[in-house]
């Protein structure tokens, strides 16, 4: 008798009503990602999310095969249609104005507007010096649609569905290739803002899902079985890592997780050593280049001399800026959490303070509830995961004093939560351990279907009432 095969052995819970469902994190986070996440690219009002006008222009801009942008006086930007602008200004009349409403009357009317491609203006737009890597699942919904001639209203939904999709194809391939803790995998790209982001023309969608997957390809090649790890696997974490990196640069130092790897998988210490400094300085090169690509950009976007003051106090108060930094954290530090969790629209939209609390409480049960008594993460891991966490939080916060902060301020402002989406897995990863088969059997892995369906189902049911209220009751 021929020994069975993976597919013919029976998988627990498949003969009861649900029992399937709940046992496949990766299938259950697709199946709500996509429902709940086309509730939000329709219920969200036409660029409402931030930022969102000036990612549809980079995403048109992009369809046209025009790569970079040009300067007109003191402002970047580029020739496009009028419509195109029109449409994405023509919701903002809505931020941070609660009084006003959103109705099908309006949006009825913008659809009715001709996209008209041969009627173009100059229009600025910050976003012109922005790698085209975020933007390529948002410019495959823009380019058939605008070969097609449809109005921009058309486009603007077939960006979101195109970053929706991307996405959580993205979040799906981390889900199936970690080693551990899946269902946090998915509790956390289900967070409410997590998802919102997911389903509008922000550059987050790709990135966010991007980053999910290259940190679930650095933990798999962490704990799993394989004694030496493949060219094939340094290819893939090469592409990754570059790839995140040219989405916002912040992220290169995500490279950093190659010392999650141990040693022996490697080879010797002198290779290990070389291999990590390739990686980052291959990282490094790519946002270099990118950036001198754009260098004319930038330099009207960003006052180059107001940066290189800003960059020499930092240099010379050095314990002044440390401390700034912490205390800009103490201060927004519920500010980033809402923001992390949930507040939609321009950030005009949040949720309930207790139910960012509650949600925060969900995914640190996400981890613990798939406990045993061993971590698979060890010390050094664990170690590794927070210093990245706080080192990219710290650069964030650097960036923003540089580059956004007027010179002289003595604070630093516009740090949002939503920054810290791609590194949600970094914080909550050290929190599992090694639950789920070992220990408790199939009924741990039930009971966290159980749980976080419906926990992830109820919050975003919240969310969607949120934005109705906001914008339409």
């Amino acid at each position: 008798m021929s020994p069975a095969k993976p597919s013919d052995l029976p998988i627990p819970g498949a003969d009861r009503p649900g029992g399937l469902l709940r046992d496949r994190p990766a299938g259950v986070f697709v199946l709500l990602a996509l429902v709940f996440g086309s509730l939000f690219a329709a219920v969200t009002p036409p660029f409402q999310a931030p930022d969102e006008n000036r990612h549809f222009y980079r995403a048109y801009q992009l369809s046209q095969g025009r790569l970079l942008g040009r300067r007109q006086g003191n402002v970047a930007g580029d020739r496009l249609p009028v419509s195109i602008y029109q449409a994405g200004e023509s919701t903002e009349y809505l931020r941070y104005r609660y009084d006003q409403k959103y109705s099908l009357a309006q949006l009825k009317e913008l659809a009715g507007r001709p996209l008209e491609p041969e009627r173009r203006q100059f229009v600025p737009f910050v976003s012109v010096v922005y790698c085209p890597v975020p933007y390529l699942a948002a410019v495959l919904g823009v380019l058939p649609g605008r070969l097609l001639d449809l109005n921009p209203l058309v486009l603007m939904y077939l960006g979101r569905l195109m970053n929706l999709l991307t996405w959580a194809a993205l979040v799906y391939g981390a889900i199936r290739l970690s080693p551990m803790g899946k269902w946090l995998w998915a509790m956390l790209a289900l967070t409410p803002m997590s998802l919102a982001q997911a389903a509008s023309l922000s550059a987050d969608a790709l990135t966010n899902g991007l980053a999910f997957l290259t940190i679930a390809f650095f933990l798999r090649c962490a704990l799993d079985d394989t004694p030496r790890l493949s060219r094939r696997d340094y290819l893939l974490m090469m592409m990754l890592t570059v790839a995140l990196s040219l989405c916002k640069n912040i992220y290169f130092l995500l490279g950093g997780l190659f010392l999650w790897i141990p040693a022996k998988r490697i080879g010797s210490t002198g290779r290990y050593l070389l291999l990590l400094l390739a990686l980052m300085a291959v990282n490094l090169a790519a946002v270099g280049l990118w950036s001198y690509a754009v260098r004319d950009l930038l330099a009207v976007v960003r006052d180059p001399a107001s940066a290189q003051r800003q960059i020499e106090f930092l240099t010379s108060h050095g314990v002044e800026f440390a401390g700034m930094v912490l205390h800009s954290l103490a201060r927004e530090g519920r500010y980033l959490l809402h923001t992390y969790v949930g507040q939609f629209g321009w950030l005009d939209a949040p949720l309930p303070r207790l139910h960012v609390w509650l949600w925060l409480a969900v995914l640190a049960a996400a981890a613990i509830g798939q406990a045993g008594r061993r971590a698979p993460l060890g010390w050094r891991q664990t170690i590794v995961a927070l210093v990245l966490f706080a080192a990219t939080l710290v650069l964030i916060f650097t960036l923003m004093f540089i580059y956004w902060e007027p010179v002289g301020a003595r604070g630093i402002r516009g740090v949002q939560g939503r920054y810290l989406i791609p590194l949600g897995p970094l914080l909550f990863l050290p929190l599992v351990s090694r639950g789920g088969r070992g220990g408790h059997g199939g009924r741990h892995w039930r009971l966290d279907g159980a749980i976080w369906i419906p926990a992830a189902a109820v919050s975003l049911s919240v969310s969607l009432y949120v934005l109705l209220r906001r914008f339409y009751l």
